[in-house]
């Protein structure tokens, strides 16, 4: 609390908070100190004021009476100065063979101040290991983008100027990166009284996005790359070899028809969970 608190008046805070490295952008009400409310900053064009379950449910984590306070070591709480400390003469020593045996652990991040301050850190350490990991990450979209352009990218869609969106196991409205934006972006093109896009979902579970979807097709995840190589067959303009059924080879011929007709304004969305060669095609 400070001379600009007022007992009983809210203050807001604009803030983000990163999951599996992607930022959302928050703004957060406190009262009297304490964080009360959690929901999308209404400025940013990421969000306009939207949040997802994630951001709702960080309020909890907030107030959490649990949550680690300073850094520990072995299960003791140590000030940061002790940490300092103790690292100094470790990194010294370990400056001297280019950092190996060095290792930094830390969560995906989009960040860029944290990205010059990796390679900061690998710029002075070079033998050094930094790993980023995730429970659940988008290495496979990562890894299939590698293979498709030659680096690693995360795509960035714009679903407000589509015409047909293909959804591959993609819950472009639960649990997907930027999912608010998307959602949208999505809406502003759903307008009866104006150019609607069309959306088609092949999924294997029923999600908020395929109950949304105007064409549904339910198709187990292990099928889905080969639905994908069959949809690169009919859009090259050959016959597919794949063995889908016959309610699945006419939803393709529908959904290839409609691409085509759509050239350039359509998009094709695979999920986080698919293998890289589903993103890479």
């Amino acid at each position: 609390r400070d001379e600009m608190t007022i007992p009983g008046f809210p203050r807001h805070f604009a803030t983000s908070m990163e999951l599996g490295g992607v930022s959302r952008p928050l703004l957060v009400r406190s009262n009297d100190g304490r964080p009360t409310k959690v929901a999308g900053n209404p400025l940013h064009r990421e969000s306009l004021g939207s949040a997802d379950t994630f951001a709702h449910a960080s309020i909890l984590e907030l107030c959490d009476p649990e949550r680690a306070k300073t850094p520990t070591h072995q299960g003791d709480e140590k000030s940061w100065d002790e940490l300092f400390a103790a690292l100094k003469p470790k990194l010294a020593a370990a400056r001297a063979q280019g950092g190996k045996g060095v290792a930094v652990l830390s969560g995906s991040t989009s960040s860029s101040v944290v990205s010059d301050l990796r390679a900061e850190f690998v710029k002075a350490f070079p033998q050094a290991t930094w790993v980023d990991w995730e429970p659940a990450t988008l290495d496979a979209m990562f890894e299939g983008t590698r293979m498709a352009y030659g680096q690693p990218m995360r795509p960035h869609y714009d679903l407000a100027q589509a015409d047909v969106i293909l959804g591959l196991d993609a819950d472009l409205m639960g649990l997907f990166p930027e999912q608010q934006r998307l959602t949208r972006a999505w809406a502003s093109r759903r307008d009866p009284g104006g150019k609607m896009s069309r959306f088609y979902a092949v999924e294997c579970m029923f999600t908020a996005t395929g109950s949304a979807a105007d064409h549904r097709l339910a198709l187990p995840s292990s099928q889905i790359e080969s639905f994908a190589l069959a949809l690169e067959e009919r859009l090259a303009g050959r016959a597919p070899k794949s063995s889908l059924s016959a309610q699945a080879d006419k939803f393709l011929k529908a959904l290839a028809d409609d691409i085509k007709s759509r050239e350039g304004r359509a998009v094709v969305i695979a999920g986080p969970q698919q293998p890289a060669t589903v993103h890479a095609l």
